[in-house]
C-alpha cells in the first residue's frame, strides 16, 4: 500500500522532458553589503582620500600607509605579516578603501547600498557621526578610514556620500569619487 502511495505522489511531480527549456541562470546581482568592512576613527592617514585595490602588494603599502608603519624595501612579507594586512582573494574580491581626514566626532564610516548598473557599481556610504557633550562642544578627534571588501567587477566603481547634516531626513547624496 505504501509502495502504491509513493508511485502514486512522485506521478504527480512535474518531471522535466525534452521540451522544457533550459532552466534560466541565476544573474549574478550587486551584494548588498561587504563581504567584509574593517572599519575605525584611527589611522594615520590625514588627507581625505578614496582608493580601488585590486592586488595584495598595494593593499599592503595603503594598509602600511594607514597604521603609520614605514614601507618595505620591495615586496610585503604574507608570511610573517607583521603589520597585520588583510589578506583577500584578489582573484574573486577587491577593496574599496576610504579615508576622511583629519575631522570630529566620527567612528568611521557605513556602505549604505551597493547596486550593480549597466555602466557602473553605485557604492554609497555614511559617516558614522556622533554627538558630544562637554567643555567646547567635547568634540574628539578623529582620522576615519574604512576598508570595504567586496565582489570583485570590471565595473567602474562610483563612491557617493551621504551629506544630509539634519536628522530624520532624506539622504542627500554627493559623488565622492569614481575608481
Amino acid at each position: 500500500m505504501r509502495t502504491v502511495a509513493c508511485i502514486t505522489l512522485l506521478s504527480l511531480l512535474p518531471w522535466p522532458t525534452a521540451q522544457d527549456p533550459a532552466p534560466a541562470r541565476a544573474v549574478a546581482a550587486a551584494p548588498a553589503r561587504p563581504a567584509v568592512a574593517l572599519t575605525g576613527a584611527t589611522s594615520a592617514i590625514e588627507n581625505e582620500g578614496y582608493h580601488r585595490v585590486v592586488d595584495e602588494q598595494s593593499l599592503a603599502r595603503l594598509w602600511l600607509q594607514h597604521r603609520g608603519k614605514p614601507k618595505p624595501d620591495g615586496e610585503y612579507g604574507f608570511f610573517y605579516n607583521d603589520a597585520g594586512v588583510p589578506e583577500v582573494d584578489f582573484e574573486r574580491y577587491e577593496v574599496v578603501a576610504i579615508f576622511g581626514g583629519t575631522t570630529v566626532n566620527s567612528a568611521g564610516f557605513a556602505v549604505e547600498s551597493i547596486a550593480d548598473e549597466p555602466r557602473r557599481r553605485l557604492v554609497r556610504f555614511d559617516h558614522r557621526h556622533y554627538q558630544t557633550e562637554g567643555p567646547g562642544g567635547g568634540a574628539q578627534s578623529a582620522k576615519p578610514f574604512a576598508f570595504f571588501v567586496l565582489p570583485r567587477t570590471p565595473l567602474p566603481i562610483v563612491l557617493e556620500e551621504d551629506v544630509q547634516g539634519m536628522i530624520n531626513q532624506p539622504p542627500q547624496w554627493k559623488e565622492r569619487a569614481r575608481l
